[in-house]
Protein backbone atom coordinates (compact mmCIF):
# COMPACT_ATOMS: atom_id res chain seq x y z
CA UNK A 1 0.00 0.00 0.00
CA UNK A 2 1.32 3.24 -1.29
CA UNK A 3 2.34 5.67 2.16
CA UNK A 4 0.39 8.38 1.37
CA UNK A 5 -2.89 5.95 1.21
CA UNK A 6 -1.60 4.92 4.61
CA UNK A 7 -1.86 8.04 6.34
CA UNK A 8 -4.70 9.02 4.43
CA UNK A 9 -7.35 6.36 4.81
CA UNK A 10 -5.91 4.07 7.41
CA UNK A 11 -4.84 0.40 7.18
CA UNK A 12 -7.78 -1.13 7.60
CA UNK A 13 -9.61 0.77 4.23
CA UNK A 14 -7.43 -1.69 1.91
CA UNK A 15 -7.70 -5.08 2.85
CA UNK A 16 -10.68 -7.18 4.58
CA UNK A 17 -7.62 -9.30 6.40
CA UNK A 18 -5.95 -6.62 7.94
CA UNK A 19 -9.57 -4.14 8.87
CA UNK A 20 -10.48 -7.88 10.67
CA UNK A 21 -6.96 -7.85 12.42
CA UNK A 22 -7.18 -4.41 13.38
CA UNK A 23 -11.08 -4.70 14.92
CA UNK A 24 -10.01 -7.18 16.84
CA UNK A 25 -6.09 -6.72 18.25
CA UNK A 26 -6.58 -6.16 21.98
CA UNK A 27 -4.10 -2.91 21.93
CA UNK A 28 -5.06 0.60 20.80
CA UNK A 29 -3.79 1.03 17.32
CA UNK A 30 -2.86 4.20 16.04
CA UNK A 31 -1.66 6.42 12.87
CA UNK A 32 -0.79 10.06 13.80
CA UNK A 33 1.19 13.06 12.79
CA UNK A 34 4.24 14.45 14.52
CA UNK A 35 2.12 17.79 15.98
CA UNK A 36 -0.53 15.77 17.70
CA UNK A 37 -4.01 14.79 15.57
CA UNK A 38 -4.85 10.83 14.87
CA UNK A 39 -5.01 10.29 11.53
CA UNK A 40 -6.30 6.62 12.24
CA UNK A 41 -7.58 4.31 15.66
CA UNK A 42 -8.56 1.32 15.77
CA UNK A 43 -11.59 -0.13 17.91
CA UNK A 44 -9.33 -1.05 20.60
CA UNK A 45 -7.97 2.86 20.98
CA UNK A 46 -11.60 4.07 21.11
CA UNK A 47 -12.83 1.27 23.76
CA UNK A 48 -9.71 2.07 26.15
CA UNK A 49 -10.29 5.88 25.74
CA UNK A 50 -14.21 5.34 26.56
CA UNK A 51 -15.04 6.22 22.91
CA UNK A 52 -18.56 4.83 21.01
CA UNK A 53 -16.25 3.87 18.07
CA UNK A 54 -12.86 5.32 15.94
CA UNK A 55 -15.01 8.16 14.42
CA UNK A 56 -15.91 9.57 17.85
CA UNK A 57 -12.24 9.54 18.78
CA UNK A 58 -11.20 11.37 15.60
CA UNK A 59 -13.68 14.02 15.26
CA UNK A 60 -13.33 14.47 19.47
CA UNK A 61 -9.47 14.24 19.64
CA UNK A 62 -7.97 16.84 18.25
CA UNK A 63 -4.99 17.56 20.09
CA UNK A 64 -3.51 14.61 21.34
CA UNK A 65 -1.45 16.43 24.08
CA UNK A 66 -4.01 18.35 25.78
CA UNK A 67 -6.89 15.35 24.57
CA UNK A 68 -5.71 12.54 26.08
CA UNK A 69 -2.49 12.94 27.97
CA UNK A 70 -2.92 13.89 31.86
CA UNK A 71 0.51 16.05 31.53
CA UNK A 72 0.34 17.55 28.34
CA UNK A 73 3.91 18.38 28.48
CA UNK A 74 5.18 14.85 28.29
CA UNK A 75 3.88 14.43 24.64
CA UNK A 76 6.89 16.67 23.17
CA UNK A 77 9.65 14.64 24.87
CA UNK A 78 7.95 11.45 23.51
CA UNK A 79 7.93 12.92 19.87
CA UNK A 80 11.42 14.00 20.30
CA UNK A 81 12.76 10.52 21.95
CA UNK A 82 10.90 8.66 18.84
CA UNK A 83 12.99 11.32 16.41
CA UNK A 84 15.91 9.50 18.24
CA UNK A 85 14.67 6.17 17.54
CA UNK A 86 12.54 6.24 14.40
CA UNK A 87 12.06 2.41 14.80
CA UNK A 88 10.98 1.63 18.22
CA UNK A 89 10.65 3.88 21.43
CA UNK A 90 8.60 2.69 24.35
CA UNK A 91 7.24 4.74 27.19
CA UNK A 92 4.63 4.62 29.96
CA UNK A 93 2.71 7.21 31.03
CA UNK A 94 -0.67 8.36 32.69
CA UNK A 95 -3.46 9.43 30.45
CA UNK A 96 -7.12 10.54 30.78
CA UNK A 97 -10.11 8.71 29.27
CA UNK A 98 -13.04 10.89 28.00
CA UNK A 99 -14.71 10.94 31.48
CA UNK A 100 -11.86 12.36 33.10
CA UNK A 101 -10.88 8.97 34.88
CA UNK A 102 -7.23 7.96 34.67
CA UNK A 103 -5.56 5.00 33.65
CA UNK A 104 -1.40 3.64 33.14
CA UNK A 105 -0.51 2.93 29.81
CA UNK A 106 2.50 1.73 27.82
CA UNK A 107 2.63 3.38 24.48
CA UNK A 108 4.87 1.81 21.48
CA UNK A 109 5.94 4.19 18.73
CA UNK A 110 7.69 4.01 15.36
CA UNK A 111 8.16 7.35 13.31
CA UNK A 112 7.33 6.96 9.61
CA UNK A 113 7.47 8.57 6.63
CA UNK A 114 4.74 9.26 3.65
CA UNK A 115 6.33 9.28 -0.26
CA UNK A 116 6.16 12.99 0.44
CA UNK A 117 9.01 12.49 2.96
CA UNK A 118 6.54 13.59 5.70
CA UNK A 119 7.16 12.08 9.05
CA UNK A 120 4.06 10.43 10.82
CA UNK A 121 3.94 8.13 14.13
CA UNK A 122 2.57 4.38 13.60
CA UNK A 123 1.86 3.21 17.61
CA UNK A 124 0.15 1.01 19.96
CA UNK A 125 -1.16 1.83 23.18
CA UNK A 126 -1.87 -1.02 25.77
CA UNK A 127 -3.92 -0.34 28.98
CA UNK A 128 -1.66 -1.95 32.01
CA UNK A 129 -3.77 -0.57 35.20
CA UNK A 130 -4.59 -3.97 35.99
CA UNK A 131 -0.94 -5.34 35.09
CA UNK A 132 0.45 -2.40 37.11
CA UNK A 133 -1.84 -3.08 40.38
CA UNK A 134 -0.89 -6.70 39.94
CA UNK A 135 2.37 -5.63 39.83
CA UNK A 136 2.64 -3.65 42.46
CA UNK A 137 0.46 -6.19 44.77
CA UNK A 138 3.32 -8.89 44.52
CA UNK A 139 5.56 -6.30 45.00
CA UNK A 140 4.19 -5.99 48.29
CA UNK A 141 3.38 -9.57 48.59
CA UNK A 142 7.31 -10.06 48.33
CA UNK A 143 7.88 -7.05 50.98
CA UNK A 144 5.73 -8.81 53.19
CA UNK A 145 7.29 -12.02 52.47
CA UNK A 146 10.90 -10.31 53.05
CA UNK A 147 9.42 -8.94 56.14
CA UNK A 148 8.53 -12.03 57.54
CA UNK A 149 11.33 -13.88 56.31
CA UNK A 150 14.14 -11.46 57.64
CA UNK A 151 12.78 -10.51 60.82
CA UNK A 152 10.67 -13.87 61.69
CA UNK A 153 11.53 -14.80 65.69
CA UNK A 154 11.88 -18.72 64.06
CA UNK A 155 14.28 -20.02 61.62
CA UNK A 156 13.26 -20.64 57.87
CA UNK A 157 15.39 -22.69 56.00
CA UNK A 158 15.02 -24.52 52.28
CA UNK A 159 17.35 -27.64 52.08
CA UNK A 160 17.63 -30.76 49.37
CA UNK A 161 16.98 -34.08 50.98
CA UNK A 162 21.05 -34.61 50.56
CA UNK A 163 21.69 -31.84 53.01
CA UNK A 164 22.53 -28.60 50.87
CA UNK A 165 20.81 -25.58 52.42
CA UNK A 166 19.28 -23.35 49.48
CA UNK A 167 17.95 -20.67 51.54
CA UNK A 168 18.03 -19.93 55.20
CA UNK A 169 17.07 -16.49 57.08
CA UNK A 170 18.86 -14.45 59.73
CA UNK A 171 17.09 -16.03 62.58
CA UNK A 172 18.42 -19.37 61.16
CA UNK A 173 21.81 -18.31 61.26
CA UNK A 174 21.91 -16.57 64.78
CA UNK A 175 20.75 -19.95 66.46
CA UNK A 176 23.82 -21.70 65.10
CA UNK A 177 26.00 -19.46 65.66
CA UNK A 178 26.77 -17.75 62.34
CA UNK A 179 27.02 -13.62 61.39
CA UNK A 180 24.82 -13.78 58.66
CA UNK A 181 22.81 -16.38 56.37
CA UNK A 182 25.83 -15.82 53.93
CA UNK A 183 28.23 -16.95 56.32
CA UNK A 184 26.13 -20.27 57.00
CA UNK A 185 25.55 -20.72 53.21
CA UNK A 186 29.24 -20.58 52.62
CA UNK A 187 30.62 -22.88 55.31
CA UNK A 188 27.71 -25.95 55.85
CA UNK A 189 28.37 -28.23 53.51
CA UNK A 190 26.06 -30.52 54.76
CA UNK A 191 22.73 -29.89 57.46
CA UNK A 192 24.17 -32.93 59.18
CA UNK A 193 26.83 -31.16 60.36
CA UNK A 194 23.77 -28.78 62.24
CA UNK A 195 23.09 -32.34 64.60
CA UNK A 196 25.30 -33.57 67.51
CA UNK A 197 23.88 -36.94 66.08
CA UNK A 198 23.51 -37.07 62.51
CA UNK A 199 21.50 -40.27 62.91
CA UNK A 200 18.99 -37.77 64.03
CA UNK A 201 18.49 -36.35 60.84
CA UNK A 202 18.36 -39.47 58.92
CA UNK A 203 15.10 -39.95 61.28
CA UNK A 204 13.43 -36.85 60.44
CA UNK A 205 14.08 -37.97 56.95
CA UNK A 206 12.48 -41.19 57.40
CA UNK A 207 9.21 -39.80 58.85
CA UNK A 208 9.10 -37.33 56.06
CA UNK A 209 9.16 -40.27 53.55
CA UNK A 210 6.27 -41.78 55.23
CA UNK A 211 4.31 -38.99 56.37
CA UNK A 212 5.29 -35.76 54.08
CA UNK A 213 5.49 -33.40 56.98
CA UNK A 214 6.30 -33.71 60.74
CA UNK A 215 6.22 -31.54 63.78
CA UNK A 216 7.71 -30.88 66.62
CA UNK A 217 10.86 -33.05 66.05
CA UNK A 218 13.04 -32.44 68.73
CA UNK A 219 17.04 -33.08 68.02
CA UNK A 220 20.35 -31.87 69.53
CA UNK A 221 21.81 -29.13 67.18
CA UNK A 222 25.03 -27.95 67.41
CA UNK A 223 26.48 -24.76 66.71
CA UNK A 224 29.03 -22.86 64.72
CA UNK A 225 31.36 -23.17 68.07
CA UNK A 226 30.33 -26.52 69.42
CA UNK A 227 27.71 -25.78 71.87
CA UNK A 228 24.58 -27.22 71.89
CA UNK A 229 20.67 -26.88 72.00
CA UNK A 230 17.23 -28.08 71.69
CA UNK A 231 16.00 -27.60 68.17
CA UNK A 232 12.50 -28.13 67.21
CA UNK A 233 11.56 -28.26 64.11
CA UNK A 234 8.37 -28.13 61.78
CA UNK A 235 8.96 -29.74 58.36
CA UNK A 236 7.04 -30.44 54.85
CA UNK A 237 8.55 -32.57 52.14
CA UNK A 238 8.53 -30.90 48.70
CA UNK A 239 7.96 -33.69 46.04
CA UNK A 240 8.13 -33.97 42.37
CA UNK A 241 7.45 -36.96 39.97
CA UNK A 242 6.87 -38.44 44.17
CA UNK A 243 10.84 -38.03 44.76
CA UNK A 244 11.42 -35.48 47.55
CA UNK A 245 13.17 -32.54 46.25
CA UNK A 246 13.52 -30.10 48.55
CA UNK A 247 12.83 -29.50 52.40
CA UNK A 248 11.01 -26.27 53.90
CA UNK A 249 10.87 -25.94 57.91
CA UNK A 250 11.11 -23.46 60.72
CA UNK A 251 13.43 -24.25 63.58
CA UNK A 252 13.23 -22.60 66.83
CA UNK A 253 15.71 -23.11 70.46
CA UNK A 254 13.56 -24.88 73.07
CA UNK A 255 16.55 -25.39 75.17
CA UNK A 256 15.22 -23.20 78.48
CA UNK A 257 11.32 -24.39 77.42
CA UNK A 258 12.10 -27.42 78.22
CA UNK A 259 14.36 -26.60 81.31
CA UNK A 260 11.47 -25.52 82.91
CA UNK A 261 9.50 -28.62 82.36
CA UNK A 262 12.09 -30.22 83.79
CA UNK A 263 11.97 -27.91 86.64
CA UNK A 264 8.10 -28.38 86.88
CA UNK A 265 8.73 -32.25 87.19
CA UNK A 266 11.14 -31.45 89.81
CA UNK A 267 8.79 -29.82 91.60
CA UNK A 268 6.10 -32.53 90.74
CA UNK A 269 8.12 -35.17 92.22
CA UNK A 270 8.87 -33.05 95.28
CA UNK A 271 5.41 -32.07 96.36
CA UNK A 272 4.76 -36.06 95.68
CA UNK A 273 7.44 -37.49 97.95
CA UNK A 274 9.61 -35.09 99.42
CA UNK A 275 6.97 -33.35 101.16
CA UNK A 276 4.61 -36.26 101.65
CA UNK A 277 6.23 -37.37 104.68
CA UNK A 278 6.12 -34.01 106.38
CA UNK A 279 2.41 -33.52 105.64
CA UNK A 280 1.77 -37.12 106.64
CA UNK A 281 3.75 -36.42 110.24
CA UNK A 282 2.21 -33.48 110.66
CA UNK A 283 -1.32 -35.01 110.12
CA UNK A 284 -0.65 -37.72 112.62
CA UNK A 285 0.76 -34.95 115.16
CA UNK A 286 -3.14 -33.11 114.45
CA UNK A 287 -4.55 -36.73 114.77
CA UNK A 288 -2.76 -37.20 118.55
CA UNK A 289 -3.69 -33.65 119.41
CA UNK A 290 -7.62 -34.60 119.27
CA UNK A 291 -6.95 -37.78 121.01
CA UNK A 292 -7.48 -37.70 125.01
CA UNK A 293 -5.16 -39.89 125.79
CA UNK A 294 -3.92 -38.30 129.31
CA UNK A 295 -0.49 -39.75 128.67
CA UNK A 296 0.14 -37.17 125.72
CA UNK A 297 2.67 -34.43 126.11
CA UNK A 298 0.92 -32.00 124.17
CA UNK A 299 4.21 -29.75 124.45
CA UNK A 300 6.05 -32.28 122.39
CA UNK A 301 3.30 -32.41 119.75
CA UNK A 302 3.60 -28.85 118.96
CA UNK A 303 7.21 -29.17 118.74
CA UNK A 304 7.00 -32.14 116.34
CA UNK A 305 4.62 -30.30 114.20
CA UNK A 306 6.65 -27.15 114.29
CA UNK A 307 9.58 -29.11 112.51
CA UNK A 308 7.29 -30.51 110.60
CA UNK A 309 6.23 -26.98 109.02
CA UNK A 310 10.47 -26.21 109.65
CA UNK A 311 10.81 -28.91 107.03
CA UNK A 312 8.16 -28.46 104.20
CA UNK A 313 9.53 -24.66 103.86
CA UNK A 314 12.58 -25.86 103.41
CA UNK A 315 11.87 -27.71 100.66
CA UNK A 316 9.87 -25.48 99.32
CA UNK A 317 12.79 -22.79 99.58
CA UNK A 318 15.23 -25.41 98.56
CA UNK A 319 13.33 -25.92 94.88
CA UNK A 320 13.60 -22.55 93.77
CA UNK A 321 17.28 -21.90 95.29
CA UNK A 322 18.14 -25.48 93.44
CA UNK A 323 16.10 -23.80 90.12
CA UNK A 324 18.80 -20.63 90.12
CA UNK A 325 21.77 -22.63 90.76
CA UNK A 326 21.29 -24.32 87.84
CA UNK A 327 20.87 -21.80 85.80
CA UNK A 328 24.07 -20.02 87.06
CA UNK A 329 21.83 -17.22 88.96
CA UNK A 330 22.27 -18.35 92.66
CA UNK A 331 23.95 -15.62 94.64
CA UNK A 332 24.59 -17.24 98.37
CA UNK A 333 24.54 -14.59 101.31
CA UNK A 334 26.84 -15.91 103.85
CA UNK A 335 26.93 -16.30 107.69
CA UNK A 336 28.49 -18.19 110.47
CA UNK A 337 26.70 -21.58 110.87
CA UNK A 338 27.14 -23.55 114.10
CA UNK A 339 27.67 -26.94 112.71
CA UNK A 340 26.67 -28.69 116.18
CA UNK A 341 23.11 -27.62 115.77
CA UNK A 342 22.45 -27.69 112.26
CA UNK A 343 23.69 -31.54 112.24
CA UNK A 344 22.00 -32.49 115.15
CA UNK A 345 19.00 -30.98 113.61
CA UNK A 346 19.27 -32.74 110.72
CA UNK A 347 19.94 -36.04 111.88
CA UNK A 348 17.18 -36.00 114.29
CA UNK A 349 14.85 -35.58 110.89
CA UNK A 350 16.55 -37.71 109.21
CA UNK A 351 16.09 -40.52 112.01
CA UNK A 352 12.37 -39.94 112.24
CA UNK A 353 12.11 -41.62 108.83
CA UNK A 354 13.32 -45.20 109.76
CA UNK A 355 13.16 -46.67 113.09
CA UNK A 356 15.87 -48.72 114.69
CA UNK A 357 18.63 -46.81 112.94
CA UNK A 358 20.54 -44.61 115.25
CA UNK A 359 22.39 -41.68 114.18
CA UNK A 360 25.61 -41.08 116.17
CA UNK A 361 27.68 -37.98 116.50
CA UNK A 362 31.31 -37.05 117.31
CA UNK A 363 31.37 -36.01 121.19
CA UNK A 364 33.46 -33.11 120.79
CA UNK A 365 34.22 -31.15 117.59
CA UNK A 366 34.09 -26.92 117.57
CA UNK A 367 33.42 -26.59 114.00
CA UNK A 368 31.92 -23.22 112.21
CA UNK A 369 31.36 -22.67 108.56
CA UNK A 370 30.41 -20.06 105.95
CA UNK A 371 27.19 -20.18 104.21
CA UNK A 372 23.13 -20.57 104.05
CA UNK A 373 22.09 -22.22 107.27
CA UNK A 374 18.58 -23.43 105.26
CA UNK A 375 20.53 -24.67 101.88
CA UNK A 376 23.15 -26.38 104.11
CA UNK A 377 20.50 -28.29 106.47
CA UNK A 378 18.84 -29.10 103.20
CA UNK A 379 22.36 -30.81 102.47
CA UNK A 380 22.84 -32.55 105.78
CA UNK A 381 19.47 -33.82 105.73
CA UNK A 382 19.51 -35.77 102.39
CA UNK A 383 22.62 -37.20 103.12
CA UNK A 384 21.47 -38.49 106.64
CA UNK A 385 18.30 -39.57 105.18
CA UNK A 386 19.81 -41.55 102.52
CA UNK A 387 21.98 -43.13 104.71
CA UNK A 388 19.43 -44.00 107.27
CA UNK A 389 17.09 -45.51 104.98
CA UNK A 390 19.54 -47.46 103.37
CA UNK A 391 20.62 -49.09 106.79
CA UNK A 392 19.38 -51.71 108.10
CA UNK A 393 17.59 -51.75 111.57
CA UNK A 394 19.74 -52.46 114.45
CA UNK A 395 22.76 -50.16 112.28
CA UNK A 396 24.31 -47.75 112.92
CA UNK A 397 25.01 -44.34 110.97
CA UNK A 398 28.45 -42.17 111.74
CA UNK A 399 28.81 -38.59 111.47
CA UNK A 400 32.32 -37.68 111.60
CA UNK A 401 34.04 -34.10 111.52
CA UNK A 402 36.81 -32.36 111.14
CA UNK A 403 39.15 -29.47 109.23
CA UNK A 404 41.63 -29.68 106.99
CA UNK A 405 43.28 -26.36 105.36
CA UNK A 406 40.76 -24.13 105.72
CA UNK A 407 37.97 -26.56 105.11
CA UNK A 408 35.13 -27.98 107.67
CA UNK A 409 35.35 -31.57 106.83
CA UNK A 410 31.97 -33.19 108.07
CA UNK A 411 31.41 -37.14 106.92
CA UNK A 412 28.41 -39.44 107.18
CA UNK A 413 28.92 -43.36 107.02
CA UNK A 414 26.88 -45.75 106.71
CA UNK A 415 27.49 -49.58 106.40
CA UNK A 416 25.89 -50.66 103.18
CA UNK A 417 27.51 -49.83 100.04
CA UNK A 418 26.34 -48.08 97.24
CA UNK A 419 24.99 -50.58 94.53
CA UNK A 420 27.89 -51.11 91.56
CA UNK A 421 25.22 -49.19 88.98
CA UNK A 422 25.25 -45.90 91.13
CA UNK A 423 28.48 -45.60 92.17
CA UNK A 424 29.25 -43.57 88.85
CA UNK A 425 26.52 -41.28 88.62
CA UNK A 426 25.73 -40.69 92.49
CA UNK A 427 25.38 -37.44 92.40
CA UNK A 428 23.44 -37.16 88.79
CA UNK A 429 20.46 -36.02 88.69
CA UNK A 430 17.43 -38.69 89.01
CA UNK A 431 19.85 -41.15 90.01
CA UNK A 432 18.02 -43.42 92.83
CA UNK A 433 17.95 -47.32 93.35
CA UNK A 434 15.66 -49.94 95.05
CA UNK A 435 13.42 -47.07 96.49
CA UNK A 436 9.74 -47.24 95.70
CA UNK A 437 9.35 -43.42 96.03
CA UNK A 438 12.93 -42.10 95.70
CA UNK A 439 13.24 -38.92 93.08
CA UNK A 440 16.89 -39.13 92.85
CA UNK A 441 17.03 -35.41 93.66
CA UNK A 442 18.38 -35.58 97.38
CA UNK A 443 21.91 -36.31 96.21
CA UNK A 444 22.03 -34.11 93.51
CA UNK A 445 20.77 -31.17 95.38
CA UNK A 446 23.69 -31.47 98.10
CA UNK A 447 26.21 -31.20 95.49
CA UNK A 448 24.55 -28.40 93.76
CA UNK A 449 24.80 -26.85 97.32
CA UNK A 450 27.89 -28.17 98.26
CA UNK A 451 29.14 -25.97 94.64
CA UNK A 452 27.38 -23.11 95.54
CA UNK A 453 29.06 -23.07 98.93
CA UNK A 454 32.34 -23.07 97.08
CA UNK A 455 32.93 -26.98 98.66
CA UNK A 456 33.07 -29.77 97.11
CA UNK A 457 31.41 -33.62 98.17
CA UNK A 458 33.20 -36.78 97.84
CA UNK A 459 31.74 -40.54 97.85
CA UNK A 460 34.11 -43.23 98.58
CA UNK A 461 31.83 -47.05 98.51
CA UNK A 462 32.96 -50.16 98.48
CA UNK A 463 31.52 -53.64 100.32
CA UNK A 464 34.19 -53.78 103.04
CA UNK A 465 33.95 -50.07 104.27
CA UNK A 466 30.01 -49.56 103.23
CA UNK A 467 29.65 -46.28 101.86
CA UNK A 468 30.91 -42.50 103.09
CA UNK A 469 30.11 -39.36 101.73
CA UNK A 470 32.02 -36.27 102.67
CA UNK A 471 31.18 -32.54 102.30
CA UNK A 472 33.87 -29.92 102.38
CA UNK A 473 32.92 -26.52 103.55
CA UNK A 474 35.05 -23.28 103.85
CA UNK A 475 35.25 -22.76 107.77
CA UNK A 476 33.98 -19.22 109.22
CA UNK A 477 37.00 -16.80 109.09
CA UNK A 478 36.61 -14.80 112.44
CA UNK A 479 35.52 -14.99 115.64
CA UNK A 480 32.27 -17.17 116.29
CA UNK A 481 30.88 -17.30 119.44
CA UNK A 482 28.77 -19.68 118.46
CA UNK A 483 30.82 -22.79 117.81
CA UNK A 484 30.27 -25.24 120.20
CA UNK A 485 30.59 -29.33 119.97
CA UNK A 486 28.47 -31.86 117.82
CA UNK A 487 25.99 -33.41 120.11
CA UNK A 488 24.57 -36.50 119.93
CA UNK A 489 20.85 -36.77 119.45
Amino acid sequence: MPPRRLVREGPGAHSEDYKLFTDLAPVGMFLSTTDGRFLWVNRALAEIFGYDSPDAVLANVTNIAEDIYDDPALREGVVEAVRQNPKHARFSHVYRRRDGSRFQAHLNLSLSRDEDGRPFLIGTIEDVTELEQALADLRESEERFHAIFDYAPLGIYQSTPEGEYRLVNPKFAELFGYSSPRQLLEEVKNAENLYLDPAQRLEMLEILEEEDSVLEFESVAKRRDGSTFIAQRAVRAIRENGRITRLKGFVQDVTKRRELERQREDVDRLVRHDLRSPVVSFQAGLRLLRSDDARLDKGEVLDHLERNCDQMLRLLDLSRDVGKMERGEFRLNSEAVDLSDLVGEAAECAAESCFGVEVKLPEDCRLSVSGDRTLLFCLFENLLRNAVEASEPGREVRVEAGDEEGLALVTVANPTPVPESLRDCFFDKYATYGKSHGTGLGTYWARLIADAHHGGIELDTGDEQGTRVTVKLPQWQGDDPLASPLQPR
